[in-house]
Formats: C-alpha cells, structure tokens, sequence
C-alpha cells in the first residue's frame, strides 16, 4: 500500500489479453509457454485499476516489491534461457504515478562451489532475490541467495567471498553502497 491507501500487486501471467497500459518493455503476445511479471495499481478500494504494465523480459519473476511515497521497488529473478536454467537477480524503480521504469539492474555470480569431480558443474547457477525493503533515506535493501562464489561484493564488507545469502545496499538513485554474503560455507 502507498501513502493514499492505493493497492500495488506483483505477479505473474501467461494471458494473452493482460490489461497492459503501461509496458515497460516490448508487449509481445503472450502465450502458456511464454510467463511474463506485471505490477498493478489499484485505488484503496479496488474498484478501480490505476496502471498495470508487463515487467521485464520474459521468464522474470517477481518476488517482493516495497512502495514509498516516490518510489515503487520491485525485486525478482529473470531466468536465462539456456540449458542450464541460470537465472540473474533484478531490481528495478518504478514511478508510482506511471508504472514507467526509472532504472534497472540485473546482477549475478557464475562460479559455482564446485570440488573435483562434482556433477555441480552441470548445474544452474542461481542468482535471486527474497526481499525487499525502504529506510527513511528511501535507501534501497534487498536481500536474497546465490549458488554462486563470486557475487559481486563491495571492499569492506562483512564477507566479501562466501557462498548463499547475501544483502546489498542501494541509494535511491540506483547506486550499490555496499554488498555482503552472509556465509561462507
């Protein structure tokens, strides 16, 4: 909910007609093998929908999104088609007024934990993200998990090598502050 009560809602469709007003990328027709994310915007009582747009590129999913008076956060996971199902973590910003996206950023790691002789190597390499949230700043964190042993990390971080949960730090403008894994194991 924003600050007037208005309904935001993130998802995902297959549906050839989805009331798309606003796309942020190319409105293909949509068909049961071809799932793309929207965000939704609908007044406090739901009568009525605001805006709605298709969001990223096919294949993404949105996981959380965070509203603020001038910012709506969207956060997911956009799988790379290849034979190995990787997948990229994606932030974007939205202007809530609009639907339009103001920036962008996928981010991911490729090198697997793997010892000698471990099929891991046929594995995808999983980059995604869990959550989402504002400080009073409207700086950006998200949080999420990896599979992957080189994630990008910022020098001085809690750990920057490690393996699994991580957490970064974003200015509203879309800068990295800082990032960190979690673990190291």
């Amino acid at each position: 909910l924003d600050h007037a009560g208005n309904i935001y809602v993130g998802g995902t469709t297959t549906s050839p007609d989805f009331p798309s007003g606003h796309p942020l990328g190319a409105a293909a027709p949509l068909g049961a093998a071809a799932p793309r994310s929207f965000v939704m915007k609908l007044t406090s009582d739901g009568s009525q929908m605001l805006w709605a747009t298709l969001f990223g590129q096919l294949n993404t999913r949105i996981s959380a999104l965070t509203i603020a008076p001038d910012d709506a956060i969207v956060v997911g996971a956009t799988r790379i088609l290849d034979s190995f199902g990787n997948t990229r973590a994606l932030i974007a910003k939205l202007d809530p007024a609009s639907g339009s996206e103001i920036w962008s950023q996928e981010f991911y790691g490729g090198q697997l934990a793997c010892s000698g002789g471990s099929t891991c190597f046929l594995s995808g390499r999983t980059n995604t993200v869990s959550g989402v949230a504002l400080d009073a700043a409207e700086n950006i964190y998200l949080t999420g998990n990896t599979n992957t042993t080189d994630f990008p990390t910022t020098p001085g971080s809690l750990l920057q090598n490690g393996y699994g949960p991580y957490v970064w730090k974003f200015s509203p403008t879309g800068s990295l502050l800082w990032s960190t894994y979690l673990s190291d194991n």
